[in-house]
């Protein structure tokens, strides 16, 4: 039977960037230490929220380098119209400009890759939609309580401007590309992808058949997909994943 959990995440404000999440903490003099059940859900603060959403265990802040190439006169190379902190403007050396007068630039981006379907990640969603008081609803419960017979994960930060026409590219590239690694194993394939509407940034939730008999012993899971012009990895440590003495996955 088919999962029947949903992430709440898009309905919530978009996860933050690796550098604004570091200034952010370092304003506010939190020290963060390895124990994600201290304190106890639900009595999480808004930052220790932001941290477990954005980098924790279940979610990793990846950089992702590219060669950004404007398509037509109606994209422009200066990434005036990305708005993305850290984006260099360095053209190919030696790259001559195309037939539209377009020329690759080398940049990077920061996305966030979300094991979505991990409890810990859907009390925090659960904070974010419901509140505390909200946390007995019945919708809240039913979300918490959700039989997750899939793996989701989520990523975050795409630029928009790398799919013109719409998430469909997008979605095809990261169902037929998305898999997860594990040593010794097969990899496992993406069973679908959705994008929801476009913005200025678009995110992505992937499923996958769930990985029997995984264990800390296994070490770790490996995302690798591939978005347009991106080559999107990230490592998620078993030994880090376990909350509630079991894995959290």
């Amino acid at each position: 039977m088919a999962s029947n959990f949903v992430s709440r995440s898009n309905a919530l404000r978009p996860p933050l960037t690796r550098r604004a999440l570091l200034g952010v903490l370092g304003a506010s003099g939190i020290a963060w230490g390895r124990d994600w059940e201290k304190p106890a859900f639900p009595d999480w603060s808004g930052e220790f929220t932001d941290r477990l959403l954005t980098d924790s265990p279940w979610a990793r802040p990846v950089d992702v380098p590219f060669v950004y190439q404007p398509r037509g006169s109606k994209l422009r190379s200066d990434f005036s119209q990305i708005g993305l902190p850290g984006s260099s403007r360095l053209p190919l050396p030696g790259r001559s400009a195309g037939p539209r007068g377009n020329v690759g630039v080398h940049t990077e981006i920061y996305l966030t890759v979300r094991w979505s379907s991990a409890l810990p990640i859907r009390q925090a969603l659960a904070l974010e939609q419901w509140g505390r008081k909200g946390l007995s609803s019945p919708e809240a419960q039913e979300f918490l309580a959700a039989q997750t017979e899939e793996h989701l994960l989520e990523v975050f930060g795409i630029p928009a401007t790398q799919f013109p026409d719409g998430t469909a590219q997008l979605e095809k590239d990261m169902e037929r590309s998305g898999s997860l690694l594990v040593k010794d194993r097969m990899p496992v394939r993406a069973s679908s992808a959705a994008a929801p509407a476009p913005g200025m940034h678009l995110s992505v939730a992937l499923r996958f058949p769930r990985l029997e008999g995984l264990s800390e012993t296994d070490n770790a899971i490996d995302f690798e997909a591939k978005a347009g012009p991106m080559r999107i990895a990230a490592r998620f440590k078993l030994k880090d994943m376990v909350y509630g003495g079991r894995l959290a996955v």
